[in-house]
């Protein structure tokens, strides 16, 4: 009889590990980084993770004999089908046994491969040696006695899937993270119907808004972009993931109608050269409306010089003398930067991504008022979701009728069980590490 065992996302937003027995086929859905557990014994970039080991320990990685490349010992799953790219759901197949082959969509090997070259080599994001098996919509993954069948969804990243995994006692889908208010629900609708005929026995979904939604859509925050941008009177700054590419479209659609071009970051640039090879992303037309912002270093790594070799770049005293032409896109990192911007009275910063959700992203946001106070920049905070909103995540679980629901990817898991309680099916309160049997 086929089971479900949870290994990270219960009671928590990310850290995804489904494991999914049927018979002798195991397979692993999403292998991601739980930073709720990480965070209480890491603190980047001073104490960071340097053994597999230390991980299993502290109980940031389950303790499943053979899954880690630590001697190499045999493999004791199939296989590891990721949703998307986000870390929290595929970060940690770094660390798994190369044994073990790792089947994702074309644009989340492309994403993962650019977070990999571009970042400091460390424990954690070496992607190096494992195989991946690339898929698109349309395609079934025949992995031991099981078939997985994954349907494109829109969410805040190319290479979004949801999945149909068909056992020997039915069909069970995994949402991943997908939304139905972005650029692409017709994507999402796709996924809800084919998961729909397929009957399934349990649905385990994402339900992260539950806890807290903000009514918008790509479309509202291209609108109040341009609203903030034409009327800024000297540099803009924002912060917004370097992986939504909808976000960049929107930034970018609302710099050219007002005569601005927008700085990405050199990761970010290399990133979009990498996804310019999927032609259905429209990434080629994004890059001819880019300048990249050059931070400026005494050796540029090899992938950086390649960037600064491509495109046109600035640096902060060539961003200071053009600030009436720019939209710059800047972390906290790149703060210290803003001494040499000596941005105008008029400036402002825009925050592109969610708002802080805990202790530790409030001492990180309190340092970003600080700078923005010191610079006299008020900040607009512009944003949609890349989370399915509540009253819509309803109307997908009813159109799908599935027997069982198991909410996860939420850090009040109760409230979204009651949130879904009438819908006809049975919900499951799902607990770490328990094995639910699908029948």
């Amino acid at each position: 009889m086929p089971t479900i065992t949870f290994y990270g996302g219960v009671g928590e937003v990310g850290g995804n590990k489904i494991l999914v027995c049927d018979g002798d086929t195991k397979l692993m859905l999403d292998f991601g980084v739980s930073f709720t557990s990480r965070k209480r014994f890491y603190a980047d970039p001073y104490l960071t993770p340097r053994s597999i080991d230390s991980l299993i320990e502290l109980g940031v990685l389950p303790r499943i004999q053979g899954l880690y490349r630590v001697g190499e010992a045999e493999s004791p799953i199939d296989a590891v089908v990721l949703s998307h790219p986000h870390l929290d759901h595929s970060g940690y197949i770094s660390l798994l046994n190369r044994s073990i082959p790792v089947y994702c969509g074309e644009a989340t090997l492309r994403v993962l491969s650019a977070f990999g070259e571009t970042s400091p080599r460390r424990l954690e994001l070496d992607f190096t040696g494992i195989e991946f098996k690339t898929f698109r919509t349309g395609d079934r993954l025949k992995i031991g006695s099981v078939e997985v069948e994954p349907w494109h969804v829109d969410h805040s990243t190319p290479g979004s899937y949801g999945l149909i995994v068909h056992t020997s006692a039915g069909s069970i889908v995994y949402t991943g993270d997908f939304r139905a208010h972005g650029t692409k629900p017709q994507l999402t609708q796709d996924f809800t119907e084919a998961a729909a005929r397929a009957d399934p026995t349990a649905v385990i979904t994402e339900a992260t808004n539950t806890a807290g939604a903000e009514v918008s859509s790509e479309e509202k925050v291209k609108e109040s972009l341009m609203e903030v941008v034409s009327r800024a009177e000297g540099l803009v700054l924002a912060s917004f993931s370097i992986a939504d590419i909808d976000r960049l479209r929107s930034f970018i659609e609302a710099a050219r109608e007002c005569g601005r071009a927008v700085a990405v970051s050199m990761r970010q640039a290399y990133l979009l050269a990498k996804l310019e090879q999927d032609p259905k992303l429209g990434v080629p037309e994004l890059l001819k409306d880019i300048v990249v912002y050059r931070r400026v270093k005494k050796v540029y790594r090899s992938w950086e010089q390649a960037v600064l070799k491509r495109f046109e770049s600035v640096s902060a005293e060539e961003a200071s003398a053009r600030q009436r032409d720019l939209i710059v896109a800047a972390s906290l990192y790149d703060f210290e930067d803003m001494v040499k911007m000596k941005p105008k009275p008029g400036s402002c910063y825009i925050l592109s991504s969610s708002e802080p959700i805990d202790e530790e992203s409030e001492v990180s946001f309190t340092k970003l008022l600080n700078w923005l106070d010191h610079f006299g920049l008020p900040l607009y905070h512009i944003h949609a979701s890349g989370h399915i909103l509540p009253h819509q995540l309803r109307e997908k679980i009813a159109e799908i009728k599935p027997r069982d629901i198991y909410p996860i990817h939420t850090p009040q898991p109760k409230l979204a069980e009651k949130y879904l309680s009438n819908l006809g099916s049975r919900v499951v309160s799902v607990a770490a590490e328990v094995s639910y049997e699908v029948t």
